[in-house]
């Protein structure tokens, strides 16, 4: 286990690196809350020499520039390109760093410290690593939008009625959580029932065909979809389509990719929005966003089909299950649970297999659609 996942977390290493190449993408920021992809290099350099040198082996770190800028909390996003090292600094660190902490950890393995118990520090650490590259993936989109340039594909896409396929989620009963020590973050344990309603969840996501014809029906104009601080944020931000899409000179609409423009296919989840323009399509649809024990129950039931192409927006916000212990560190968790966060549940086409667990919660805010999230629906009956 232990050779295997030191397999992981150099493959992660190698896929950051080849996100981070040595031209402007390095210090440039493409969006507000999306930090250039220099500093996302540096960062998760820092935090795993943090955690193998600093917190496991007690080595005081020194280097006090390193701490400003690859802590968020002592770094704002828009200084952050500025105060990186050249690349090829960053390129020479990197792999000192790696070959270094190997060792570290092929020494230490067995030392019985409790963060390496069940190899919890390395499943901790290729956990990072796999965020950060859906981020850094999310970034490369934000740097397409803005290299379209009136650019679009040949297709053309169709609006199509909104599918009420469902199935029922009795009720009951159910687990949710995980019991494992060395894999899930903080916020996922402790594993525990939970009583559910009987409901009806669609067995889809919603996708770009369904979600063009809230679009064309009026969905961004109609204020009685939205909640009070949804419509507020599209008046104030004056969206009609989701992040990632590009309208042509024609009027076909088209997808913003990490490789640049592409189809935008009818059957596959739309993504690119934000909780508001969930909650208003659900409404619009007479029908909600699942709570996200009901989703959970519902994959562990095999009643979800397509789950881990788009993250799902539930309607719940992100908060600390009963007898929650901060673990390894307050920050990971404590911070969002503020009532402004919500869950989202599933994972994207650009989440690494490590992250796709049903017990795992991501979490945003409202207006957050950067993020590769999508619907789920629950049908009122």
């Amino acid at each position: 286990m232990f050779a295997n996942l030191l397999r992981d977390l150099d493959q992660c290493r190698q896929e950051l690196l080849q996100c981070c190449p040595a031209d402007e993408e390095y210090r440039t920021q493409y969006h507000p809350d999306l930090s250039p992809a220099g500093w996302h290099v540096g960062h998760c350099i820092f935090t795993e020499n943090y955690w193998i040198r600093e917190i496991l082996l007690g080595r005081s770190c020194d280097n006090e520039d390193e701490k400003s800028l690859y802590i968020p909390e002592y770094s704002t996003k828009p200084k952050r390109g500025a105060s990186l090292p050249e690349h090829a600094v960053m390129i020479d660190w990197a792999g000192k760093s790696f070959s270094e902490n190997n060792e570290l950890l092929r020494q230490y393995c067995d030392d019985g410290h409790e963060l390496l118990r069940d190899n919890f520090l390395l499943h901790f650490l290729v956990q990072h690593y796999s965020q950060h590259l859906e981020t850094l993936a999310m970034s490369r989109c934000q740097a397409g939008l803005k290299k379209t340039n009136g650019g679009s594909v040949n297709d053309t896409l169709v609006s199509r009625a909104l599918k009420r396929e469902a199935l029922s989620l009795p009720a009951g009963y159910y687990p949710v959580g995980r019991k494992e020590q060395h894999r899930p973050y903080d916020n996922e344990s402790p594993a525990h029932a939970v009583e559910i309603d009987p409901a009806l969840i669609a067995k889809c996501p919603v996708t770009n065909a369904e979600y063009l014809r809230f679009i064309e029906r009026g969905g961004y104009d109609t204020k009685c979809y939205w909640s009070d601080a949804g419509w507020q944020w599209l008046q104030n931000n004056q969206v009609s389509c989701p992040e990632y899409w590009h309208q042509s000179p024609t009027g076909g609409w088209c997808l913003v990719g990490t490789n640049g423009l592409q189809s935008l296919l009818p059957e596959n989840p739309v993504y690119g929005i934000n909780h508001h323009e969930a909650t208003a399509f659900a409404n619009w649809a007479n029908a909600r966003l699942p709570h996200e024990h009901e989703w959970e129950a519902a994959f562990n039931l095999g009643l979800l089909q397509h789950t881990g192409r788009v993250w799902e927006w539930c309607r719940n916000t992100f908060y600390p299950y009963d007898g929650f212990r901060a673990w390894p560190y307050e920050g990971y968790s404590v911070p969002y649970f503020d009532n402004a966060h919500y869950t989202l549940k599933g994972g994207s086409t650009l989440t690494r297999r490590v992250i796709k667990r049903p017990s795992f919660r991501n979490y945003y805010e409202a207006d957050k659609r950067f993020i590769f999230a999508g619907i789920r629906l629950v049908f009122n009956k």
